[in-house]
């Protein structure tokens, strides 16, 4: 099981890191009687692959350790756990787990202890039957959608984000086709240029993603093959057609959300939100955030209650912001930092106007001032808002990429 290694600034905490790791003792073994078993499968921003049951008060995982650049499987961790009731101010569950992981080989043999052992804790949030967010002792964070089926296709655009920390390319829209062999795709990052942030960040002429090769797909889990090097992606659709990409070990994951569910401003409005928040440089915190109306593509945040630090007081009014709104999403597009060609014809002219186009965005106001930015993608799944976010910051005072994640799901 790898660690995730915290490094450098820390940003997050004043503003999202409201969601993490709950330390605090809560009831065990309490199961719901209307409880119905759910799977789900998740990335991480690691790079690892689980598929996660909840029935009740009691999880079982399928953990996958993933290798770097070939993104072969390392090992397997079978994990069983009983979880208590969900917390009422941050909405997380803390599961125990109850014996030692049971490990299998992969491409590296198991050795003794691997795996989380007994007595360790994952803290989890849940939409039932939806998605699933987990923190595993402080490592790692994973995220993913109810576990789907091999006829799921994947057809129609996606706004995606990247979790994985130091990432360069953030954000962006996928549209595929049914087989996932071919993939047009814009994608942006942050630059260094503190005027103008955002820029096309496509590597290859056509924004197309040339030569993957699909395997069979086994259990809701398709295989596919980057044939020019041949490393190895995974990618779990759901029945929604929402999907999360596995990569290797230190590229992260990638969640994707349907043009169809992505959210709206609105869909913020007048709610209160839990989740989980994982800075680079330090442990996670749970958070609790109440939000105002919607005015003017934006939502105020009214309250903000760290599991740690307690009550947050704001320095002045502090909004989420949908792509008009945003001040680094609605700004002046930089000329491509790659090569880029008429990719953006290929999509959609409507997206030519750069990431303000893209729908399901959002931009939280800068908290500490050290920001360069705080983007999440909304989601709206069976009722329920949800928004996968990074935190950008610069790396040694010169580079941008991204310092934290946070997910927030609405209670």
């Amino acid at each position: 099981m790898k660690s995730n290694d915290y490094q450098s600034t820390s940003i997050l905490l004043s503003l999202l890191a409201a969601f993490g790791c709950g330390t605090d003792a809560r009831e065990e073994g309490t199961e719901d009687p209307a409880a119905t078993a759910h799977s789900y499968q998740t990335t991480s921003n690691v790079g690892d692959l689980s598929t996660w049951t909840i029935d009740g008060n009691k999880l079982s995982v399928e953990w996958k350790d993933i290798a770097p650049i070939t993104g072969a499987i390392e090992k397997t961790y079978f994990v069983t756990a009983v979880c208590g009731s969900i917390d009422p101010d941050f909405g997380d569950r803390t599961c125990l787990v109850d014996g030692d992981a049971l490990c299998t080989d992969g491409v590296v043999p198991c050795e003794p202890n691997d795996g989380p052992q007994n007595g360790e804790t994952f803290t989890i949030f849940e939409v039932p039957g939806m998605a699933l967010i987990a923190n595993v002792e402080n490592e790692q964070l994973h995220a993913g959608f109810a576990a789907g089926a091999c006829d799921d296709m994947p057809t129609d655009d996606y706004t995606f984000i990247n979790l994985g920390l130091g990432q360069k390319d953030i954000f962006g829209l996928f549209r595929t086709d049914s087989a996932f062999s071919l993939v047009h795709h814009l994608d942006f990052g942050f630059t260094d240029d503190p005027e103008n942030q955002i820029a096309y960040t496509t590597g290859d002429d056509g924004g197309t993603v040339a030569g993957i090769t699909a395997s069979a797909c086994q259990d809701g889990v398709r295989e596919l093959v980057i044939d020019a090097t041949s490393d190895t992606l995974r990618m779990m659709i759901t029945g929604a057609g929402h999907f999360i990409i596995d990569k290797p070990e230190g590229q992260g994951g990638l969640i994707a959300v349907n043009a169809q569910n992505i959210a709206t401003i609105e869909d913020f409005a007048n709610r209160s939100f839990g989740g989980i928040a994982f800075p680079d440089d330090r442990a996670p915190e749970l958070i609790n955030a109440t939000m105002g109306p919607a005015v003017n593509g934006r939502v105020e945040i009214l309250s903000l209650e760290l599991s740690d630090t307690g009550v947050v007081a704001l320095n002045g009014p502090t909004y989420i912001n949908d792509s008009t709104a945003g001040a680094n999403l609605s700004a002046p597009m930089l000329e491509p930092r790659f090569a880029y060609a008429d990719n953006q014809i290929v999509i959609d002219g409507s997206y030519t106007q750069g990431a303000a186009s893209i729908p399901g965005m959002f931009e939280i106001d800068k908290v500490s001032g050290n920001e360069t930015a705080i983007i999440g993608v909304g989601a709206s799944l069976d009722g329920k808002t949800m928004l996968f976010g990074t935190v950008v910051n610069q790396y040694e005072g010169t580079t941008n990429g991204v310092k934290g994640n946070f997910i927030l799901i609405e209670k």
